[in-house]
């Protein structure tokens, strides 16, 4: 893939698909996030929001790299960016970086927004913040309430959230509800 980006570009310096690709092979496929967030930012400039739909696949790819880089104020602030320039980002999206940021009543409110919502997709998203910032805080407990909230408001049919349960589960010595909740992890992944 890189060799296909890197003559796209020899070709034609100026071209989004190339720098675009160029982004995704360093933050996909070598994990070289400095590398990954240049080329992104640069997409987005070759871009100069021509297309809608690109230029949200390329600040929500910003914020992913600013994010696993662990530069979280500049992770929110994309989406402060995003939400002024296409509205609403993904409210999800949100909750580590306010948690890794130390403002973690604001996650925690984003986290129970969500878990409330009647949108599977959403309460998905509100029990798995919940639980993860349960278990950052070392709240062996919390993370086990929340893992098994979210298995019943999902009806055990999310697999992540099924296989957090089971960890949690298996943290408390309940290897018998571990083992059966990997079970249904297992089955909920092949059928997705």
């Amino acid at each position: 893939a890189r060799d296909k980006a890197e003559k796209v570009l020899a070709a034609n310096p100026k071209s989004f698909v190339g720098a675009w690709s160029m982004a995704r092979i360093h933050h996909d496929e070598e994990g070289n996030h400095p590398r990954a967030l240049a080329w992104v930012r640069k997409a987005q400039k070759l871009l100069n929001d021509a297309d809608k739909e690109w230029a949200i696949k390329t600040l929500l790819e910003e914020h992913f790299i600013l994010a696993e880089m662990n530069r979280n104020e500049e992770a929110i602030a994309v989406l402060d960016g995003f939400e002024k320039k296409w509205g609403p980002a993904p409210p999800y999206l949100r909750i580590w970086p306010l948690f890794k940021s130390g403002r973690m009543d604001e996650a925690r409110a984003i986290a129970t927004k969500l878990a409330a919502s009647d949108d599977e997709g959403d309460r998905a998203d509100g029990y798995n913040g919940l639980l993860s910032i349960a278990f950052e805080e070392h709240n062996h407990e919390g993370t086990y309430k929340w893992s098994m909230k979210g298995v019943d408001a999902t009806g055990g049919k999310n697999c992540t959230i099924v296989r957090n349960a089971a960890s949690a589960a298996f943290s408390r010595l309940k290897l018998d509800e571990a083992e059966q909740l990997l079970s249904v992890a297992w089955e909920s992944a092949t059928e997705q």
